[in-house]
């Protein structure tokens, strides 16, 4: 009974301070603060440079790894910090999960975004 009544009085508490305005036109990036304000994006290309977008928008620095092929690509010259990791065969940079992880500590990022079917 008492579950009952904290419940709908949590529902309500929520409720009627989202009524105000719809989610979509919500701003989320600045409602909270980010868990963390560096990360490191272990993917290239265009989805690496979408991240970096993202991740200025929430006020978070981003730390590029990038490849000997990759070294003029866009999200290198976009990430607040750029890390060379190793040779252009992924196998021999991008898929060192051990060296990835060792970069992230050396340059302070509290998190890794992995991309999207890369790692």
């Amino acid at each position: 009974f008492f579950f009952f009544h904290y419940c709908e009085a949590m529902w309500r508490r929520l409720y009627s301070a989202s009524v105000s305005q719809p989610f979509f036109l919500r701003n989320y990036s600045t409602a909270t603060k980010p868990l963390f304000d560096k990360i490191l994006i272990a993917n290239r290309g265009e989805i690496a440079c979408r991240v970096i977008k993202t991740a200025r928008k929430l006020g978070v620095r981003t730390v590029s790894v990038f490849s000997e092929a990759d070294k003029n690509s866009m999200h290198v010259q976009m990430a607040d910090e750029a890390v060379y990791i190793g040779k252009p065969p992924a196998k021999e940079s991008y898929l060192l999960g051990e060296k990835i992880i060792n970069i992230a500590r050396e340059t302070g990022a509290k998190a890794i975004h992995p991309g999207y079917g890369f790692l």
